[in-house]
């Protein structure tokens, strides 16, 4: 018999709650008691509440978690799918619209997302948006890192990879981005802005080199087309020394979305391989 892959297994075991009735949270809590579990710790990863014991538990969002192969992964990212079938829908359900910025939705979208979950990665309650959400379909490790501003729309985003993804023929449910403001916990973020704590340039440079080094393909999103706001941040030219001046293999790409003034009201995203480009702004 052929292994099953994780989001297989975690199908037939969901099939098998079909026709039941809902399980509870206290009834779950049972089921681990039975088979030896740390119930209330798998709970709180889950991002389930042990004190709502008579809930409904999302069987579907459970099992992706149990058999998800990537939590606590270093370069976990969101599916681009996820940015247009969850996030999105997220967004609009706040309150917000699609043009909405990112800095508008971190605290009513990203940060709650994670409020609920336990961080696997310092083990408090808090996590990242990207590790409160389970599944292949959702979340796996990056193949992008995309480099924006919080300024940005985030239909915007959106659109752009997925654009991108028809580009370069992704399936955008398999092309997993890490995007800093859902692959950082933002609760901590919070909390250290909160104390009055600075992060050195010096470490945030690190931090970021790191990621380029250990991701290898940024994607540069260029907008709004005559003045991008990427172009504006004085360590642009950080990504183009990682990607462009260190290891063989490391690849750039800058997306631009906009209608230029030969473009028409309903143009397409323009690409260009690589970031030379960028350093002669």
């Amino acid at each position: 018999m052929a292994q099953l892959q994780p989001g297989d297994a975690a199908a037939r075991v969901l099939e098998q709650f079909k026709g039941s009735l809902p399980l509870t949270v206290a009834e779950l809590l049972h089921l681990f008691e039975l088979l030896a579990l740390p119930g209330v710790g798998l709970l709180e990863y889950a991002g389930l509440s042990a004190t709502s014991l008579e809930a409904e538990v999302d069987m579907q969002c459970f099992c992706d978690f149990l058999f998800d192969q990537h939590l606590g992964h270093e370069f976990r990212a969101v599916s681009v799918w996820h940015l247009t079938h969850a996030l999105l829908p997220a967004v609009e359900a706040a309150g917000h619209l699609a043009t909405a910025r990112v800095y508008e939705i971190e605290p009513t979208v990203i940060r709650p997302k994670g409020y609920k979950v336990r961080c696997l990665r310092d083990g408090r309650m808090g996590s990242a948006y990207v590790d409160g959400i389970f599944g292949p379909c959702h979340a796996g490790p990056a193949s992008f890192m995309l480099s924006y501003t919080w300024g940005y729309q985030v239909g915007d985003i959106a659109e752009t990879l997925n654009d991108f993804c028809e580009k370069h023929e992704l399936k955008p449910q398999e092309a997993y981005v890490w995007i800093c403001c859902l692959c950082i916990n933002q609760h901590r973020v919070h909390e250290a802005s909160s104390r009055g704590d600075v992060v050195p340039f010096e470490q945030f440079e690190r931090a970021f080199g790191e990621r380029v080094s250990g991701i290898g393909h940024v994607i540069a999103m260029m907008s709004p087309w005559d003045d991008p706001l990427y172009i504006s941040r004085v360590w642009r030219r950080d990504v183009y020394s990682h990607l462009c001046g260190q290891e063989p293999g490391h690849r750039g790409d800058a997306a631009q979305r906009g209608h230029g003034p030969a473009s028409g009201a309903h143009a397409r995203p323009r690409y260009w391989c690589g970031l030379e480009h960028l350093v002669q702004a």
